[in-house]
């Protein structure tokens, strides 16, 4: 019986132990983006740390890559584009053609506002430097599931 015990115990770890190494290698999503002015808040990989960059443009929040937006400035690196409808009217006179022009998609609806995400349109990073461009399209794969993590919060 003891032997039995043993073993149970010994395999769970095994498996506990497979479970956390599994989890290290997908990169466990645990650094929290607070937005404070659109009470919103979105998860990154703990790898995502110093090297995001965020920037407001009218009812837009830019999440980019910060070595392609310090080296090129404004207007370049962006990952994704989190669009803020508030009130919720502006979805109809602005979110809608955003929707049709840059395939925007609505990702919250709440009592008086919308939001909406989409991804850049054209080339955000200078593709003649290879550490650059690297740098951007290894967080560029995270987008789709951090976007998952999108929470409106107060």
């Amino acid at each position: 019986m003891k032997k039995i015990t043993c073993l149970l115990l010994v395999l769970f770890f095994i498996v506990i132990a497979g479970c956390a190494k599994n989890s290290a290698e997908k990169g466990e999503r645990t650094l929290t983006y607070r937005d404070e002015k659109y009470g919103f808040e979105l998860t990154f990989p703990s790898d995502w740390k110093d090297k995001y960059s965020v920037e407001y443009n009218y009812n837009t929040v830019v999440i980019g890559h910060k070595a392609t937006f310090e080296k090129m400035g404004s207007g370049t690196g962006g990952l994704f584009y989190i669009f803020a409808y508030i009130p919720k009217e502006l979805w109809e006179t602005e979110g809608k053609a955003d929707a049709d022009m840059i395939g925007m998609q609505k990702i919250y609806e709440g009592e008086d506002e919308i939001f909406g995400y989409s991804r850049p349109t054209d080339v955000q990073y200078d593709f003649n430097d290879k550490e650059l461009s690297s740098g951007y399209k290894e967080m560029e794969k995270d987008v789709p599931d951090i976007i998952k993590t999108f929470k409106k919060v107060e």
